[in-house]
């Protein structure tokens, strides 16, 4: 509603009076109101700094309220933990009980063990004591043992080594037999200290050896092998002993043995017993008139002087021989030198892949010992389509032997 324009100017006719009146109000108020004035606004300034202040203090409380409440959260926290800690606690106390328990029984047991150990030891050194004193006994009765038996192998080798010698020495002396011989006692003066033999017999310029042998092995095979070797080293190169070497054993063990023959550095080994003395001495005095040459017949010398020389020659030949094949098969060898190395290579991985030639020994004794067999091997040899030697290296070892030409 819009009030009339002279009530508006009443209106503000009044105000400008009342603002009038007020202000001479003001103008003559005491200085005890002016001083209300001025404690007034002081406490409105005060008023202001403590509601700063108020506030600042609101925000600290609030801050340690903050604070309170973390505290008493950790608080709360650490009570339940100490809980925590408190049941581990008794839990520990218990389980340490318990393992105290378990440690004394267990070191209860182990002093137990300790004792039925160290009572185990005691019984157990008392065995071994008792152990070593068996063992000694019986090594004192091996020993004793022992010792009786290379006594009584010393006796037994001995009287047999005496009975030999007497053997010999009775059999040497006989009219048919009439060998002069030596022993160990009194050896002719080729003979060295190093070189002792039992017996000696005096044969064709040279001395058979007849050594007395007794081995109470498991396997006397083994033991005369050795001695073969042994007493071959020791007489090698001695050109006074004779190329066969006896060895006599006593009767009652030449059974034991499978081979009674060794051949060894040159020499002969013969196995004998005893009573084989007498039937090889005989055959030796036979052997020894037989080697009195000249006593032969003029035409039986004459031949057996014809019969080495050609024997001389023949070796000679062979030697010769086999001495140029040898040179022509090593030429013809050389000649694959001038092959390329690809094939070399090739022949070389061939030869590898061959096996060595090996020649039996029953092949060898059985041609070396009867010429019939060399001439049926020859034969079979010929009629055959075997490999033929060329003609012209025929001529060419012809012409090496300075032989004729061959004829055509």
């Amino acid at each position: 509603m819009i009030l009339p324009l002279f009530n508006l100017d009443v209106l503000l006719v009044f105000l400008a009076f009342g603002i009038v009146a007020l202000l001479v109000k003001i103008a003559f108020l005491t200085p005890s109101s002016q001083h209300l004035f001025q404690e007034n606004a002081r406490l409105q300034t005060e008023q202001e700094y403590r509601a700063q202040e108020l506030g600042r203090i609101s925000a600290e409380l609030a801050k340690v309220t903050s604070t309170k409440d973390n505290i008493e959260g950790k608080q709360q926290q650490l009570s339940r933990e100490n809980t925590d800690l408190r049941n581990e606690s008794q839990k520990m106390r218990e389980e340490n009980d318990r393992l105290r328990k378990e440690l004394a029984e267990r070191r209860a047991s182990e002093e137990k063990q300790k004792a039925d150990e160290e009572q185990r030891i005691q019984k157990l050194e008392e065995a071994r004591k008792t152990l070593e004193d068996e063992k000694q006994r019986i090594r004192k009765e091996d020993e004793d043992r022992q010792q009786a038996e290379q006594e009584e192998r010393n006796r037994i080798w001995s009287a047999h080594e005496q009975n030999v010698i007497t053997s010999l020495k009775e059999l040497c002396r006989k009219p048919e037999i009439d060998f002069s011989f030596y022993e160990n006692t009194n050896l002719p003066e080729e003979f060295d200290g190093n070189i002792k033999p039992d017996f000696l017999v005096e044969f064709d310029g040279q001395y058979v050896v007849f050594d007395a042998k007794f081995s109470n092995q498991k396997n006397p095979q083994t033991y005369f092998s050795d001695q073969t070797k042994k007493t071959a080293v020791k007489y090698k190169g001695n050109s006074h002993i004779f190329s066969t070497i006896f060895f006599v054993v006593p009767d009652n063990r030449i059974a034991e043995l499978k081979k009674l023959s060794f051949v060894e550095q040159d020499f002969l080994f013969s196995l004998l017993p005893v009573s084989a003395l007498e039937p090889v001495l005989v055959n030796i005095r036979k052997m020894a008139d037989v080697f009195k040459i000249t006593d032969f017949d003029p035409r039986d010398r004459e031949a057996i002087i014809r019969l080495v020389a050609g024997y001389d020659r023949h070796i000679g030949f062979q030697n010769a021989a086999n001495i140029l094949l040898i040179r022509e098969s090593i030429e013809l060898m050389r000649s694959q030198e001038s092959l390329s190395s690809h094939l070399q290579e090739s022949i070389a991985l061939q030869k590898d892949q061959m096996r060595a030639l090996r020649l039996k020994d029953s092949d060898i004794k059985r041609l070396s010992r009867r010429f019939s067999e060399q001439e049926s091997e020859i034969e079979t040899l010929t009629a055959s389509q075997a490999p033929i030697i060329s003609r012209e290296m025929l001529s060419k070892v012809a012409s090496r032997l300075h032989l004729s030409p061959l004829e055509e």
